[in-house]
């Protein structure tokens, strides 16, 4: 979608990158759906929404639904899928009168507005039970170590000086490639590496 008259669309991101932090990615993933349905009330259709419209939408989504939905945080369990769209109950019956084997796992399908409807998935013993994401504090549930905050940090900064060259998609595919690469236009464009980049890179190495 068009942004408003005079939004700088790739200085934008350091908005949403902002405004978004910390919440969980299927939450995120439901507030854009939602608001591309029509549903978000008191923001205009006509363009994307500011980085701040957008994280009250996300949020609303991340809180109690009075209508009893919940959002997960979860895995898909690493094992055939047995039935798919089903209910938590049919899938337990099913359980139940042997038709499918002991610690068959239900999980709620792709976020939609149906969380009572998942995928039934053969028995997985490293598979952990989803999280309401309700019930997680959204800066707990960031899954941002330090060395992530660093290459977010660093990646940014690379990021705003491609913005001031015109080489947005050089780092787009510097980024697919990996770490490396992206202090390779690091140093070509003068950008300063930070030593905890330099340390990453020395670990991944070592690896």
């Amino acid at each position: 979608m068009r942004f408003p008259p005079g939004v700088d669309a790739e200085k934008a991101i350091y908005g949403y990158v902002g405004a978004l932090q910390g919440f969980p990615i299927e939450a995120i993933t439901s507030g854009i759906r939602r608001f591309l349905r029509g549903e978000c009330d008191d923001v205009s259709m006509k363009f994307c929404p500011h980085p701040p419209e957008l994280a009250a939408i996300v949020r609303n989504v991340a809180s109690p639904d009075p209508t009893g939905n919940r959002f997960f945080s979860y895995r898909a369990p690493k094992s055939k899928i047995l039935e798919r769209n089903i209910t938590k109950d049919y899938a337990r019956r099913l359980v139940d009168n042997g038709v499918y084997p002991r610690g068959s796992i239900w999980t709620p399908s792709e976020v939609n507005d149906r969380p009572d409807i998942g995928d039934l998935f053969a028995p997985d013993e490293k598979w952990a039970y989803p999280k309401p994401v309700n019930s997680i504090n959204h800066h707990e549930h960031a899954a941002e170590t330090g060395e992530q905050r660093a290459r977010m940090s660093f990646k940014l900064s690379v990021l705003s000086k491609a913005i001031d060259l015109k080489q947005v998609d050089l780092v787009a595919e510097a980024n697919a490639r990996g770490l490396e690469d992206i202090v390779a236009l690091a140093q070509r464009w003068g950008v300063e590496v930070p030593g905890s980049i330099w340390a990453q890179l020395e670990a991944g190495a070592a690896a």
